[in-house]
């Protein structure tokens, strides 16, 4: 696993745990900014001669705002909600969106490895987000709990 990729299991945790009551929007506005202060330089190494047409600046501009601030204002939103644990396991659906999305609007082909892949997917983010059993605690630590308190 790449070092840039632990963000997504380390982010979450640390906003549960230490950001819980900040706003959300104030949090989201921080990560961007931080970001675009780090990638800035690479941006501008690889600046395009000429100024993109009005289309692409639109989709950046969309990719922007709705792919990148309003999904991480969810994010956050279900972090608060379910906990970092659970949230983080949306980020494994991600290949199995691209492969149906693939499927339906590019006509690729369903194959049986892509099939096989999709199932594990599910299944895996079926066990990771299940609720186990609870853990029965003894009685003797309920008494001293008790007798404690």
């Amino acid at each position: 696993m790449a070092w840039w990729r632990s963000g997504y299991a380390i982010g979450p945790m640390i906003v549960a745990r230490r950001l819980a009551g900040v706003p959300a929007l104030g949090v989201v506005a921080a990560s961007l900014l931080v970001t675009a202060v780090v990638y800035a330089p690479f941006g501008l190494v690889q600046m395009p001669s000429a100024i993109p047409s009005t289309r692409v600046l639109v989709a950046v501009g969309i990719l922007a705002l709705v792919c990148t601030a309003v999904a991480f204002l969810l994010f956050f939103a279900l972090i608060g909600e379910v906990g970092p644990v659970r949230a983080t396991v949306i980020t494994y659906f991600n290949p199995a969106v691209a492969l149906l999305l693939g499927i339906v609007l590019l006509n690729e082909p369903f194959t049986l490895g892509a099939g096989a892949g999709f199932v594990l997917i599910l299944l895996g983010s079926f066990l990771a987000t299940r609720r186990g059993p609870r853990a029965r605690v003894p009685d003797v630590a309920l008494r001293d709990a008790a007798a404690a308190g």
